[in-house]
């Protein structure tokens, strides 16, 4: 059980109005932003930016939020992610290496590893050294660094909200609720 209590559906429903997500999604992230609707609106809407308004691959994107949520050891978090990555074709052995913490071999490409180190730089230190971030710089323009630096900091917060507040596992809600969301740029989910 949750270390607090949902929010009722009715203040659920208010703050997903000042979202792009449908009114009727009731996933327990949902749920437990509901309880701070202001501050729970501005997560989800940060989130769905980071899912739908990025220049990053989709599947670069999901290898690096299943990494920080293997690295914060947020079961939940990876759950959802495993899914969604499965939809924008992220091997089945990718994942199977992600939830291991296996990034050694030929699994990932160069500039994945590249990624990979970098958020897991940027979200268990201060910085990241000099090296990470030339490599980094070797396969990546500066907006997609940003973003990458970007998505792996607001999920490690999301990581963080799951495993805090001890939010239960439920099936995976994936690509499934961004794509009823509606917005084109979840062509690319």
């Amino acid at each position: 059980m949750a270390r607090i209590p949902y929010a009722a559906p009715e203040p659920l429903q208010q703050m997903l109005r000042r979202t792009p997500f449908p009114e009727d999604t009731s996933g327990n992230v949902f749920r437990i932003l509901a309880r701070a609707p202001s501050v729970g609106a501005g997560a989800l809407n940060l989130i769905y930016a980071v899912l739908t308004e990025t220049e990053l691959d989709p599947r670069l994107r999901e290898i690096v939020i299943l990494r920080v949520a293997q690295r914060s050891g947020a079961a939940y978090a990876f759950a959802q992610h495993a899914a969604i990555a499965a939809s924008v074709g992220v091997a089945p052995a990718q994942v199977s290496a992600l939830k291991q913490g296996r990034l050694v071999g030929h699994a990932f490409s160069r500039a994945e590893r590249v990624a990979l180190a970098f958020a897991d730089e940027a979200v268990e230190a201060p910085t990241v050294s000099e090296e990470t971030f030339a490599q980094l710089s070797e396969h990546f323009p500066p907006r997609q660094i940003l973003e990458l630096l970007l998505t792996a900091g607001c999920f490690r917060m999301m990581c963080r909200l799951v495993t805090v507040l001890d939010l239960e596992q439920e099936p995976a809600f994936g690509v499934d609720t961004l794509r009823r969301a509606g917005e084109p740029a979840l062509e690319r989910c």
